[in-house]
């Protein structure tokens, strides 16, 4: 006597085509660790933006230290001002005055620091990516504004810098606030506004380990 096949069964065709519906969905099924795709556009915007401004601070740093003659003459008319010329000499002058650039620079890369632990903050969502996505959305508006005014301030005190450096620094400042612009035009996005929202009152997404600080 022969034995029928199960699979020649309608009902095991339906729960074996039931079974791959379901495998298949799973498959196609968004994970909450992967970023949306507004939200991957997002993140790379911020990036570029982060690193046209760390580059473009080097650049101030260089030109600062092959040109100060800038702040060579403030600090002069500072020095006139506050001690009748004779309070400080020439030397003491450019020592406060490289001083001083260096102090500009650390300051200037610690808040380009500061923007790529948001960006962290943001892809990771930690505890604070709402506050970071805000952080950089103000920076993105600033970087904006300075693209807008870069043809006007690009060039002042520059007489020793070669012409070709400045274009290329004005070219960088522009490439940070087209990135600016691209980041608050995904930000509005609500894939977007899923990924950066606060916590809930039940200790968050769950999705990440938030015991890191950044």
């Amino acid at each position: 006597m022969t034995v029928p096949n199960p699979g020649m069964f309608p009902g095991n065709v339906g729960d074996r085509g039931e079974q791959g519906s379901s495998i298949s969905g799973k498959r196609g099924a968004h994970d909450p660790h992967t970023p949306p795709e507004a939200v991957r556009y997002l993140l790379f915007a911020w990036a570029v933006m982060i690193g046209a401004e760390l580059v473009h601070q080097l650049f101030g740093l260089a030109m600062a230290v092959i040109d100060p003659s800038a702040l060579m003459e403030s600090a002069r008319e500072a020095n006139k001002t506050v001690g009748g010329g004779e309070a400080v000499g020439d030397d003491q002058v450019k020592l406060i005055v490289y001083v001083a650039i260096a102090l500009m620079g650390l300051f200037a890369l610690g808040v380009v620091l500061v923007l790529a632990l948001a960006l962290k903050a943001v892809a990771r969502q930690k505890k604070w990516s709402t506050n970071a996505a805000m952080l950089l959305t103000v920076f993105s508006c600033y970087f904006l504004l300075r693209m807008i005014t870069v043809f006007l301030v690009v060039g002042a005190n520059s007489d020793g810098i070669p012409t070709a450096v400045v274009a290329l620094d004005g070219i960088i400042q522009i490439i940070a606030g087209v990135a600016g612009v691209c980041a608050l035009i995904f930000a509005r996005q609500d894939d977007a506004k899923k990924w950066t929202a606060k916590d809930d009152a039940k200790g968050g997404r769950g999705h990440h380990n938030d015991s890191s600080p950044v």
